[in-house]
């Protein structure tokens, strides 16, 4: 029977809405540490605009996409 290993296994409080997982987004030497939550039906993953320009990412010169949410 195949069995499954992990390098690293990550606990996240039941009573919180939703997993959170910790994430580090990276840009040559630059970092920024975050709490992400996971969702597992997504086809994409948003950050807050502030995560991209600490990494001195230029945010305008990036692809336009516009994204719905349920609460518009």
């Amino acid at each position: 029977m195949a069995r499954l290993e992990f390098s690293r296994v990550h606990s996240y409080p039941s009573t919180l809405d939703g997993i959170s997982v910790p994430v580090v987004l990276k840009c040559g030497d630059d970092a920024v540490h975050l709490l992400g939550y996971l969702d597992t039906g997504a086809s994409h993953c948003l950050f807050e605009r502030r995560h991209g320009e600490l990494l001195g990412l230029d945010i305008e010169s990036g692809d336009h996409r516009v994204f719905g949410t349920a609460t518009g």
